[in-house]
């Protein structure tokens, strides 16, 4: 069974198939009567179709929206009903139609307008068509659905890993994560040949130079025989490409940068020790426990002097 039910009138059929491709891009499972084939039960199929969608999304034109008269049929209108009694009617315009035209109670529903969208070549980020996808997407349980017909349009390594972020759940998740593997390992394997290609060609320079080296060793002898300074080069030096170097300038930077970083921790609690003691001489001083004491004592002598002795 599909889980989109698309309902549509004949003579819509090419716009029905407009919007039957777009969502099918999107891997979304969808029922068409096209897919009938002859044979077929028409009306069991029908029905079976429609009690088993996800989704029923009917496609509103002047057409659809047309009330039967005697011996006349609407299929569209009874393919809306049922997705209306199970709850997962989904509805869209063809045209532009004022919302009283639609039949009770479908005007209760929000039928975002296509028309513009059609004219327009079927941009993914039309606003009308989002609504559509938003819509779709609650029902179908594929909340991304709307920014997917986005990533997909724009075809954004960014906005893959975006929807990969926002919606891992995706059906799409998976294909676009093969996707973006596949970009990646064609690059690191890339990069991964240039690596080789110079470790080869620093192979050959390093041959070169030790050889530069020999033949310099090979001369300096002749100095030594001769008694004169004897100055051999050093072939580990010949082939020092500086990473030695490099290695002790980023000690060094770490050791200062540490030095730095003492000073600074050092200058910070020496600041906050002079803001403690700042804070401590502003409050109201208080007199130390001795001194307190004597006071109390003079206080008790003076009293005593003048309040008359007993009898």
């Amino acid at each position: 069974m599909s889980q989109l039910f698309l309902a549509y009138k004949t003579v819509d059929l090419e716009r029905a198939n407009t919007v039957r491709a777009k969502l099918e891009a999107l891997g979304v499972g969808l029922f068409i009567d096209q897919k009938l084939i002859s044979g077929d039960n028409y009306l069991l199929a029908i029905n079976s179709e429609l009690n088993a969608a996800l989704a029923v999304m009917v496609l509103w034109s002047e057409a659809a929206v047309h009330m039967p008269g005697p011996g006349e049929t609407n299929f569209v209108l009874g393919e809306a009903q049922r997705g209306y009694a199970r709850g997962v009617l989904v509805a869209a315009t063809l045209e532009t139609i004022a919302l009283d035209q639609l039949p009770v109670p479908f005007n209760l529903y929000q039928a975002p307008d296509l028309s513009d969208w059609l004219k327009t070549g079927t941009p993914a980020g039309h606003r009308e068509w989002q609504k559509v996808l938003e819509a779709l997407g609650k029902k179908l349980d594929r909340p991304g659905l709307a920014s997917l017909a986005v990533v997909i349009e724009s075809g954004s390594d960014e906005q893959k890993k975006k929807f990969l972020k926002e919606h891992p759940n995706d059906p799409f998740a998976e294909k676009f994560a093969a996707e973006l593997e596949r970009f990646e390992r064609a690059e690191f394997d890339k990069r991964l040949v240039a690596a080789q290609k110079r470790i080869v060609q620093r192979s050959k320079d390093s041959d070169k130079k030790l050889r530069s080296c020999r033949d310099l060793f090979e001369s300096q002898l002749g100095e030594l025989r001769a008694g004169r300074d004897f100055m051999p080069p050093d072939p580990v030096k010949a082939i020092d490409d500086n990473v030695a170097k490099l290695s002790n300038q980023i000690e060094i930077f770490e050791a200062t940068l540490d030095e730095h970083r003492e000073r600074v921790a050092k200058a910070e609690a020496a600041q906050a020790q002079a803001l403690a003691e700042t804070a401590a001489f502003s409050s109201p001083r208080r007199t130390p426990p001795a001194q307190a004491g004597f006071q109390e004592h003079r206080k008790a002598r003076s009293a005593s002097f003048r309040t008359p002795s007993a009898r």
